[in-house]
């Protein structure tokens, strides 16, 4: 009981500030729709590029393993060196650019 209720209360710390909690909300949308980008991306380049299945599994598959990789070894450093709330607020921006 204890470990499945720890997320929630850690995610409380979202509402002991309103910019926060826009901000939370925000990176939530904006990772929305980076997901259905990154389908639609598939289904473009199966389509009109000439890549087959096997070449979409093989993309797939590195993608998840360099998200592996940077969120195994790369994360912890970077909340070391930044603190959570800087990092939250670098990946926010760097997302917003990447969607402009």
């Amino acid at each position: 009981g204890e470990v499945m209720l720890r997320p929630f209360r850690e995610m409380s710390i979202l509402l002991r500030s309103s910019r926060l909690m826009l901000l939370a909300t925000a990176a939530f949308l904006s990772k929305m729709v980076f997901s259905g980008d990154i389908i639609l991306f598939f289904f473009y380049v199966e389509n009109n590029l000439g890549v087959n299945d096997r070449d979409v599994a093989w993309m797939m598959f590195v993608t998840g393993v360099v998200g592996l990789l940077i969120q195994a070894g790369l994360l912890k450093y970077l909340i070391s060196l930044m603190g959570e709330r800087g990092l939250l607020l670098v990946s926010f921006c760097c997302g917003t650019v990447h969607n402009l």
